[in-house]
């Protein structure tokens, strides 16, 4: 396209960027899909922690297909390096939960930026065709979801119910809590995904309707803290998605969206 060709430095932006998105896909399912309960409850020992180091480490080399190695085992030594410091000496608390996420990202984002490469001399961009990158697209999309929604859950639960990471309770709250909270979540991505006034919208009818319900009631401490902090997740995690969305080679068409700066 003549847009790309006015542009050397493009080509190696889509790199990093397509690099960086196959990592986030992995950190998301490492985090949120394949780690299981006694592995997030039981970080502080060996066996566990491992574990998942492990899964860290084979879902990012799957990721990128099967492509620098070297670099993915140092990010996965970094991605230890912060989960002990998080589950032995970090209070749980938004803050924590959002210093890991943050520093994780930030790991995968200079990973991305010294080995552009990376996805595109792997075994899944070497597929002819489209089908890689529509994939790639299709997973990024998968990925906010579960990060907003999943990701949220235990974002919130570091807010309404903060103690040691050592002893995370992943089911604090009630499971129709749980499950009207994800639904909102979804709804607050999606919305953020259409653009920035439906997202409003969105989460001005949940919180009125809140504020509705629990007029002549007791709200536990927490709760509104709680929902508020569910739809900041929501907003950033769908903001990112979109962003990253945007900059896909194969989706130039996602810059004509509801954030025209981008």
């Amino acid at each position: 396209m003549e847009f790309h060709s006015s542009c050397p430095s493009l080509p190696r932006l889509f790199n990093v960027i397509e690099t960086f998105a196959a990592l986030a896909i992995a950190h998301v399912a490492s985090d949120f899909v394949f780690q299981s309960r006694w592995i997030a409850q039981n970080k502080t020992a060996l066996w566990p922690m491992s574990a998942h180091i492990a899964i860290v480490a084979v879902t990012s080399w799957t990721a990128l297909g099967f492509s620098a190695l070297f670099a993915v085992l140092l990010l996965s030594a970094a991605h230890l390096a912060m989960d002990l410091l998080k589950s032995r000496h970090l209070k749980k608390s938004g803050g924590s939960f959002g210093i890991d996420q943050g520093f994780h990202i930030c790991c995968i984002l200079i990973f991305a930026m010294a080995q552009p490469n990376a996805w595109s001399n792997g075994l899944w961009a070497s597929v002819p065709g489209n089908a890689p990158s529509q994939a790639l697209a299709l997973g990024v999309l998968a990925m906010g979801a579960i990060y907003a929604t999943r990701g949220g859950l235990f974002f919130v639960e570091h807010i309404v119910t903060p103690n040691k990471c050592t002893a995370s309770d992943w089911r604090s709250l009630n499971s129709s809590t749980h499950r009207l909270a994800t639904w909102q979540r979804a709804t607050v991505f999606l919305g953020m995904l259409i653009g920035p006034m439906a997202c409003a919208a969105i989460c001005a009818v949940y919180v009125t309707f809140k504020l509705w319900h629990d007029r002549n009631t007791d709200r536990p401490n927490g709760t509104m803290s709680g929902m508020l902090g569910s739809f900041a997740w929501a907003i950033f995690i769908g903001f990112g998605t979109h962003v990253t969305l945007s900059l896909l080679p194969t989706l130039d068409a996602a810059r004509m969206g509801p954030y025209p700066l981008l």
